[in-house]
């Protein structure tokens, strides 16, 4: 957990520096595309935002730790607030800093996908832990408004450009239907066994009509994670492949329920499966290398810590 938001906060600052001193290199390399966009070391700003959004749900995820540890005890609204203030570690601080930083790169990015999955995420985290503390959703929902407020702020002083990118987004749509059409026509040929996985760069061009203009680039992604894999394994397999990480969101969702402490982190797992999920209807950030890599091991960390720690084998 605390790598995570460690790292993301470091790419963070590396593509806030890139951005204010012109933009114009990623690493050692010449930028050659999304100029205008904070992308840090990633080429693509809805990648980037994505992992800034899943750095700052890690770290507010290690802000809401202190609450969560004590959400059994019944308190009165002023003093759960007295105890939570009392605990607070000096990492505190740094944390708050950590979130105003990626919020912040996560405007930047422009991506207004990153930004909607990111605040999907975190309203299923936070939801986990109502869930989980009944008792002390006054708390909670303290939190939420204190995490409300901060965003909006942040959302005036860097997030304009995001905000009317959203709103052209009612607008126009998202300029991504007409590879979606290709794509199913792909699915209605070969519904149930699929074109074979990886496929999807020589179907482009089989089924590619006018619909895409020819000075387009080439896709050799359906910006759609869910209707990529469809077309590459079929109903069947991709049906097995969702059937396994529902039970693997079921073993969360329970953890977050029987957790005696710690239940931060299946509902961590629960905010970061939002997230991911939810941005790929649209995208394709889970095929990126750095982000399924993270999702994986935060899905792994996440399912060993959803079992009660009276159950055998339980971590």
């Amino acid at each position: 957990l605390c790598c995570v938001a460690v790292v993301g906060t470091l790419y963070a600052l590396y593509g806030i520096f890139v951005y204010s001193t012109g933009n114009k290199w990623i690493l050692w390399y010449e930028r050659w595309a999304y100029g205008g966009d904070l992308t840090s070391t990633f080429v693509s700003r809805s990648a980037f935002g994505a992992f800034a959004g899943m750095a700052l749900l890690s770290a507010l995820a290690l802000l809401l730790r202190p609450g969560n540890q004590n959400a059994g005890s019944r308190q009165s609204w002023r003093g759960a607030i007295t105890t939570y203030l009392d605990s607070l570690p000096p990492a505190f601080y740094g944390l708050v800093m950590a979130c105003l930083i990626l919020a912040t790169a996560l405007m930047l990015s422009h991506s207004r996908g990153a930004v909607a999955v990111t605040a999907m995420g975190l309203a299923v985290m936070l939801a986990g832990l109502v869930l989980r503390t009944r008792n002390r959703r006054r708390y909670w929902l303290f939190a939420l408004c204190i995490i409300v407020a901060t965003g909006a702020a942040i959302t005036e002083f860097s997030g304009r450009i995001t905000l009317g990118r959203a709103l052209q987004l009612a607008d126009h749509g998202t300029g991504r239907e007409a590879i979606h059409d290709l794509t199913q026509r792909g699915i209605d040929d070969a519904p149930v066994t699929g074109r074979g996985l990886g496929s999807f760069p020589q179907l482009y061009f089989q089924y590619r009509d006018l619909t895409i203009p020819w000075g387009s680039p080439r896709y050799d992604k359906a910006h759609s994670t869910y209707l990529e894999l469809i077309l590459e394994l079929g109903y069947v397999g991709f049906g097995l492949l969702m059937a396994a990480l529902c039970l693997i969101i079921l073993r969360l969702f329970t953890g977050v329920l029987r957790r005696r402490r710690n239940a931060v982190y299946p509902a961590w797992g629960l905010g970061m499966t939002a997230l991911v999920a939810t941005h790929a209807i649209l995208d394709f950030s889970i095929q990126i290398p750095a982000i399924a890599m993270t999702y994986a091991a935060i899905l792994g960390v996440a399912f060993a810590q959803s079992w009660p720690t009276d159950q055998p084998g339980s971590v």
